[in-house]
């Protein structure tokens, strides 16, 4: 299988890659563009959007020149025609004609025949807002060392460095319908480099190695434990008729151990080549030209906070957005080649409501029901939850809540958690410096004898990690313990800063709380007896992170190193040592 992937590689590395800016742009997707006119006429484009289907040519700006005898008028540069099947709508006006607009006044003009050197305008229409403004879909997009133009309905527009290319408007449709391609370790994802018109490839190396020290909170215990895992990815986007993809993503991944000693309670690492087929699936925003769009194969699923997702799951998704911002969801995810064996029990119906309010906010109502095959475990479960979040300028607010109700190995469910925060960032100073504080809390087992478990347990697809100012994603809950939001209450502070995309340094600290009284700590990522706890305090302990960011260390190379530590409060019953973390991530993009 190396031998496969090595071809792959190579062909990625010799591709040109795709400008940064524009990466997003494919044929198929229709576009806003918002453009100033160049030496000779020429269209640049100062800002992009990204809408949700393709669409018809119309062109927004002042009326330049009108020539009612020869029936055209000359807009952004370019004279249209008015054909006998050209209408108008010019409102408290006589007349439909050319005549009754005059020069240099602000309209629209939709375009239905695209002949050269004039086309023939469908519609012209006064318009009141003064921009100019191409919308239509992308023909192509021809990318070139230090100069890319893309084409909308054949007419080319030049992007240059300052034009900003708005992946999140119609922010909506990227996140439902976009390639969610990495796990944002480092910064966004790598770009694509293309191939003819349609087809676009990506490629990445992503060794990691991390060490841990006192895993087992045994004082005086030899307990350093290392492992390294390196993987190769390769993917591709296939642009289909309609603005729907194909998207593909592999991986080789193997583990090795770096250093054991001989007190380490982790498990043998295999170190066998792992390959993956990591997502597979179709994906269309639109069916039948209706607001009605489908995602089906085997896909990432994630909420931003990654509260409830982060997962490679083999599902249906169907979204149907007829009342837009407003997104009413419909999925279905039942294993077919599940990439983990607990996952092969599952199957999860996931109905949600999900409230668009701009580009940068956001509201969501959900439940997921899940239904257990295994009959020992019967995780029979359901959750209710709801969350809010977004951003303006300086300030980052998020808030998730979630139920927990049915059956888990035979006990009601009747449980419930919450995360909740705000970040504040100075954009104006040089290192644009930024704090956040947020709290967390899962509710415990009151009686841990009775029918009922008020243990609340996450989904099970769920990460608990993501940014909040800096480049590199890092766990909420910390990187040592690393804990499930269960039976714990959390508050967690952090200061850094960064240097615009090349440089960031954040600083994290967590402080941990019991909920209820209990000998075991479950779901964490210390190796630990089965009942580290006396069972008599609430304090769990405190936790410390940096999280070091470079982007673009050489062209395409980015690097992250991670330290946790995890310092045990008073209710560990024996003295405990200080457990330590150190994590060194690399992306080498392709």
């Amino acid at each position: 299988m190396v031998s496969r992937l090595l071809p792959v590689l190579a062909l990625l590395a010799v591709l040109p890659p795709a400008d940064a800016q524009a990466q997003v742009l494919v044929p198929g997707q229709g576009v806003s563009v918002d453009i100033r006119l160049g030496e000779g006429g020429s269209w640049i484009a100062e800002d992009i959007e990204v809408l949700s289907r393709p669409r018809s040519l119309s062109l927004r700006g002042p009326i330049e020149a009108l020539d009612v005898e020869g029936s055209r008028l000359k807009v952004l540069g370019r004279w249209i025609r008015f054909g006998p099947d050209s209408t108008t709508f010019v409102p408290a006006r006589q007349g439909a004609s050319l005549a009754a607009f005059e020069q240099w006044e602000w309209m629209e003009v939709k375009l239905t025949e695209l002949g050269t050197p004039e086309p023939v305008a469908a519609r012209v229409d006064l318009y009141a807002k003064t921009s100019r403004t191409v919308k239509g879909t992308v023909t192509a997009v021809n990318r070139a060392a230090g100069r890319t133009v893309l084409y909308v309905n054949g007419f080319p527009i030049e992007i240059t460095r300052e034009t900003d290319v708005d992946d999140e408007a119609g922010g909506m449709f990227t996140e439902l319908f976009g390639e969610l391609k990495s796990e944002d370790l480092i910064g966004d994802d790598p770009g694509y480099r293309q191939i003819g018109s349609n087809l676009f490839v990506s490629g990445s190396l992503r060794p990691i190695a991390q060490v841990q020290s006192s895993f087992s909170l045994a004082e005086n215990s030899d307990d350093v434990f290392g492992i390294g895992e390196p993987s190769a990815r390769a993917e591709m986007m296939a642009v289909l008729p309609g603005g729907a993809k194909l998207f593909a993503q592999g991986q080789l991944r193997t583990r090795y151990e770096l250093y054991r000693t001989e007190d380490v309670l982790a498990d043998e690492v295999s170190t066998d080549p792992e390959v993956q087929l990591r997502q597979l699936y179709v994906s269309a925003p639109s069916l039948l030209d209706l607001p009605i769009g489908v995602t089906a194969g085997k896909q990432r699923v994630r909420d931003n906070r990654e509260f409830l997702f982060d997962e490679y799951l083999d599902g249906l998704r169907v979204y149907a957005y007829p009342l837009q911002p407003l997104v009413l969801e419909a999925s279905f995810f039942a294993p077919v080649v599940p990439l983990r064996d607990r996952y092969e029990t599952w199957k999860d119906l996931l109905l949600q409501a999900r409230w668009f309010v701009g580009d940068d906010w956001r509201t969501n109502v959900y439940m997921l029901r899940r239904s257990d095959t295994d009959e020992a475990r019967g995780r029979n479960v359901r959750y209710y939850g709801a969350s809010l979040e977004g951003k303006h300028d300086f300030l980052k607010v998020w808030g998730n809540g979630a139920l927990l109700r049915g059956e888990d190995k035979g006990r009601a469910q009747d449980a419930y958690a919450w995360d909740v925060g705000v970040a504040l960032r100075a954009r104006h100073l040089a290192l644009q410096p930024g704090v956040s504080l947020s709290r967390a809390k899962g509710s415990g087992d009151r009686d841990g004898g009775d029918a009922t478990s008020n243990e609340f347990r996450q989904s099970g697809y769920h990460d608990n990690s993501s940014r909040v100012w800096g480049l590199a994603s890092f766990r909420h809950f910390g990187e040592a313990l690393d804990p499930e939001l269960s039976n714990l209450n959390i508050v967690t502070a952090s200061v850094g800063i960064r240097t615009a995309s090349r440089f960031s340094l954040d600083l994290v600290g967590h402080q941990y709380w019991l909920v209820e009284l209990t000998d075991q700590l479950d779901n964490v990522d210390l190796e630990t007896s089965d009942t580290p706890l006396s069972g008599g305090s609430y304090d769990v302990g405190y936790g410390a992170d940096v999280v070091l960011a470079l982007r673009d260390v050489f062209p395409g190379t980015h690097f992250t190193y991670k330290l946790g530590a995890f310092v045990p409060g008073d209710a560990f019953e024996n003295s405990a040592g200080l457990a330590w973390l150190h994590k060194l991530e690399f992306r080498i993009d392709f």
